[in-house]
This record gives C-alpha cells, structure tokens and sequence, in this order.
C-alpha cells in the first residue's frame, strides 16, 4: 500500500467513526425533532437520487418527462419545506 493509499484509507476509516458516533447518538435519543421525523421527504430525495442516477445513462423521452415531473411536483416542494426549516432555524 502507499502512503497516498493508507492516507486515504486512514481519512475513510476517521469519516467513518464520525458517521458511526453520530449514528449512535442519534439511536440513543427519545425524541426527534420535526425534521428528523420527516421520513417521507427522505424517500423522496432518496428516490429522487435512484432517478438521477438512470438519467445520466439514459436518453429517452418518457424518462426525461418523468424526471420534469419528479422535479416539479416532487423535489421543489420538499426543497422549499427543507429551505424554510433552515430559515426558521437560522433565525432564532
């Protein structure tokens, strides 16, 4: 292995402690905040990643349509309620 190599693994392995903490702590909580209760929005984002994915090795016009269709009436919708909780947030 290189030292370029064991330093990029050595960065994965402390990014990956980091998540995993978090992950733990987030576990160990009783109550979540509106926002981290807002799993249908994770869905929607999460799907919107799967479509993108297929959309950058795919040229077809109904799926073009459909992905015009997630992003109006799906993903801006949630971007903005995303966009307002931070708003809120960032002004108390």
């Amino acid at each position: 292995m290189t030292n370029r190599d064991a330093m990029r693994w050595q960065q994965r392995l402390q990014n990956f402690g980091r998540v995993l903490i978090r992950l733990e702590t987030a576990c160990a909580q009783e109550e979540y905040s509106e926002l981290e209760r807002a799993g249908e929005d994770t869905e929607i984002l999460l799907d919107a990643l799967a479509r993108r994915n297929l959309l950058s090795h795919t040229y077809e016009e109904q799926t073009t349509k459909e992905a015009e269709r997630l992003i109006k009436h799906r993903l801006t919708p949630v971007f903005r309620k995303l966009y307002n909780c931070l708003q809120e947030k960032y002004q108390q």
